[in-house]
């Protein structure tokens, strides 16, 4: 459950210390009909029981993945390569390693692979 609440007013230290005594009643009596904004009355709508509970402790934010080689390659490197080995009659060949890192095309390449990537590419006769 979300609740926005938007306050406009003067005195901004009575407001808030008296937003916050209500906030902090376990019970509230009465109707919500008797929501009002001119001064009287609760400054609240009222419901019958207010009941207050601990929110569960959040998850802890995954961590984030510690590359363990420093990425050697551009993007454009792998490209060209890619684009030289095509001319030079090695599709078939290209896309079989396309097909080892589960991509489309090449453009789906993660930074992440490149360093990988490349090396496959030397090994099928790429220059990078």
């Amino acid at each position: 459950m979300e609740i926005k609440v938007n306050i406009c007013f003067e005195d901004k230290e009575n407001a808030l210390k008296t937003f916050a005594e209500a906030l902090a009643a376990a019970v509230v009596q009465g109707p919500t009909a008797n929501f009002n904004f001119n001064g009287e009355g609760p400054i609240l709508p009222v419901a019958d029981t207010v009941k207050v509970e601990n929110a569960p402790a959040p998850a802890p934010a995954p961590e984030e993945a510690t590359p363990t080689a420093e990425v050697a390659y551009r993007f454009e490197d792998i490209q060209k390569c890619a684009a030289e080995l095509c001319r030079a009659g090695k599709r078939e060949e290209l896309g079989k390693v396309l097909k080892v890192f589960k991509l489309a095309t090449l453009l789906e390449l993660t930074p992440d692979h490149y360093n990988d990537f490349a090396a496959r590419l030397r090994e099928i006769g790429g220059k990078i």
